[in-house]
């Protein structure tokens, strides 16, 4: 099984909650190495366990309370707000679920049902596939929009959610499928997908869609998830 490392914030957090009851706030503690002792470091803000190559050694103290309003932040269930698929200048899922690097640990997000060119005007039932080990909730965000030409950036043909485990949100001119509470949750440690509609744009014009999607570990915070982001270019048919 491939564990998930937790840096930044987290490590700080780590760092605080195993300090020796004897030290003062803000003072240097150094955390024992997990290769010098082979034993694999656990936070039960975190809910995995740090890989034994990565441990983080003689990181300061910072109080709990100066970095609190993370673990407010907690997955959002109902589906992210408006504007972070990657795509077009947005931020990611990133922005809020914060410790490790997108695209990590061989994880991935993919589109599945899109052609190589699409035909203007016709549906295509298509599939957003996450991939990441130690699945606990799932959710993902997926826009389709111009890639070049005058209206670039703006919606290219129609997103549509295909069943209860979706839904949509318009936000400036654009349409954002994501998940929604029944579909945050992951069917098994694995991953999840979710199956949405898409009727393509009357032109021919290329179109970019653009999915991040969140792998969280379910223990309420944004602490330690796995974000991956894709992007399909697809032009269309000529006439």
């Amino acid at each position: 099984m491939r564990a998930r490392f937790v840096g930044g914030v987290a490590a700080v957090l780590l760092s605080a909650a195993i300090a020796p009851s004897g030290a003062s706030e803000g003072s240097d503690v150094p955390l024992v190495s997990p290769a010098s002792t082979g034993a694999v470091p656990a936070h039960p803000l975190v809910g995995r366990s740090a890989a034994p190559t990565r441990g983080v050694v003689g990181l300061s103290v910072a109080p709990v309370s100066a970095v609190a309003g993370l673990r407010a932040n907690r997955p959002m269930a109902e589906g992210p707000p408006a504007g972070f698929t990657g795509g077009f200048g947005e931020a990611s899922c990133l922005f809020c679920h914060t410790g490790n690097d997108a695209n990590a640990f061989g994880g991935e997000v993919r589109i599945e049902g899109l052609p190589h060119a699409y035909e203007p005007g016709k549906e295509y039932l298509l599939t957003v596939v996450l991939r990441a080990d130690e699945t606990s909730t799932a959710g993902f965000q997926m826009s389709a929009r111009f890639a070049e030409g005058p209206n670039r950036g703006a919606d290219a043909g129609v997103l549509a959610p295909m069943d209860a485990r979706t839904a949509r949100t318009d936000s400036a001119g654009v349409a954002y499928l994501h998940q929604s509470p029944e579909g945050s949750r992951a069917p098994d440690p694995s991953g999840s997908s979710w199956t949405v509609a898409w009727s393509a744009p009357g032109s021919s014009r290329p179109v970019a869609l653009h999915v991040a999607a969140n792998s969280g570990n379910g223990d309420e915070s944004p602490l330690g998830d796995l974000v991956y982001t894709t992007e399909r270019i697809v032009p269309g048919h000529d006439r």
